[in-house]
């Protein structure tokens, strides 16, 4: 699989590049699903003054896959929009995407990345199902970067973090 390195310049184009586009959908709120749509939601909501919610849709327990995707609304109400506006950050299997359309009707589904196989309504990059896109935000893979500890930013802080 080719890992995509999505640098900090290129998501802010897509998310800019998305926030134009998505002013014509006419979305009273921005609903993002976690964990991954919620970078883009918040810059949504904020760009288009929109309240913003947030609900978890998994089709994995651990590494197991689910037929039926957990579900968790976080508080969320849905009747109380009248267009409420999905985000995510990519569809690759198209799962989620199904299930909200599924579930909520032809609510607007928007992505920074998506599969030439089930599109959103607005998305930025149209990535091949062989290829695994790395957010800026994403963990590296031994899970901590050394280089950045190794700077010890934490020294120039106003607070001493050693106390409590």
């Amino acid at each position: 699989m080719q890992k995509i390195h999505l640098t900090s310049e290129a998501l802010l184009e897509a998310m800019y590049f998305i926030a134009k586009r998505v002013k014509l959908l006419d979305a009273d709120a921005v609903v993002a699903i976690e964990r991954g749509g919620l970078p883009l939601a918040t810059f949504l909501s904020a760009y288009l003054n929109l309240p913003l919610e947030r609900i978890k849709v998994s089709f994995y327990n651990d590494t197991e896959r689910r037929n039926k995707p957990f579900v968790d609304l976080k508080g969320f109400d849905i009747s109380t929009y009248k267009k409420p506006m999905f985000v995510d950050d990519l569809v690759d299997s198209g799962d989620t995407l199904n299930y909200i359309k599924e579930t909520y009707g032809d609510v607007p589904y928007v992505t920074i990345c998506s599969t030439v196989t089930r599109q959103p309504d607005v998305f930025y990059y149209n990535k091949n199902s062989d290829e695994w896109i790395v957010f800026p935000w994403d963990a590296p893979d031994d899970g901590f970067d050394w280089k950045f500890a190794e700077m010890g930013w934490w020294k120039n802080l106003p607070v001493d973090l050693s106390k409590k």
